[in-house]
């Protein structure tokens, strides 16, 4: 018996000797890069108040263990509405939306019905989710983290009482003929900043192998977009992981940086 390579040969061969070649739903063939993860919240009138977190994660039909591949941070939520997006969050795979209000203000994630707790089953379909609050709560599983936690310490930081945004992206190598985009992996998002020193934790986003660039935006005149410096104060920090970005420091200086106007918006 002819092997299936052997017959699809032969077959081409006939094609050709035909005159005409044709192909057929080249969409099969499409390659899963993942997606932006983009997240609508709605109606959180019972969490406005209440730290949120977002995980995405890597689900398997093997395992009850999801893997992270990204982690946001509202400190809190700090409105009814939250828009969250994270650039080329979602690897390709299976990936679901994890995420959960901090109810019970443990200060992390508690088994409903002490915080309330969600999962999105498809983190790439539709491309926008709208998810407004309800009460059919959800137990999660602590995912498998990426590696280390990212810490950062920000000193001498305005305090305006408004909104401070960390994000962390994960940088593909220069080299290579068609280099991947960088990817969202960590967000934090303080609601108001009171004090001029924070620590930034986002647990379990660092990989040793990977290369990171930190933004940071502080909306100096409150009104809860970006706007590039001097009408709002935005930095960029790239360097190479290792001590200084596993446990860095950043002092406010007046050398600013424009940044992807993509911030979180909530109303």
């Amino acid at each position: 018996m002819r092997s299936w390579m052997t017959r699809l040969g032969m077959v081409a061969l006939a094609i050709s000797a035909s005159g005409c070649f044709a192909i057929s739903d080249l969409s099969r063939f499409q390659i899963d890069q993942g997606c932006d993860v983009d997240l609508d919240l709605q109606g959180f009138t019972p969490d406005a108040d209440d730290l949120f977190e977002l995980r995405v994660v890597k689900v398997s039909e093997t395992s009850t263990t999801p893997i992270l591949s990204a982690r946001a941070i509202l400190d809190p939520m700090g409105a009814l509405n939250a828009h969250i997006v994270m650039k080329h969050a979602a690897p390709p795979g299976t990936t679901a939306l994890d995420f959960y209000s901090d109810q019970d203000h443990s200060g992390g994630y508690t088994d409903p019905p002490a915080d309330h707790v969600w999962r999105i089953d498809n983190a790439c379909v539709p491309a926008t989710h709208l998810f407004t609050h309800r009460f059919d709560f959800v137990n999660l599983t602590d995912p498998t983290p990426i590696g280390e936690d990212f810490v950062l310490h920000l000193t001498g930081m305005n305090t305006d009482g408004n909104a401070l945004e960390v994000r962390v992206m994960s940088m593909p190598p220069e080299s290579g003929i068609d280099p991947l985009p960088p990817r969202t992996v960590g967000l934090y998002r303080k609601a108001t900043m009171t004090e001029a020193d924070l620590d930034v934790r986002i647990a379990g986003i660092i990989d040793a192998g990977e290369h990171y660039q930190v933004t940071i935006w502080s909306d100096k005149n409150g009104n809860g977009v970006y706007d590039a410096p001097p009408t709002d104060e935005s930095w960029i920090i790239p360097e190479q992981l290792g001590a200084g970005l596993v446990d860095a420091t950043f002092a406010h200086v007046e050398d600013y940086n424009e940044i992807d106007p993509n911030v979180v918006l909530v109303r």
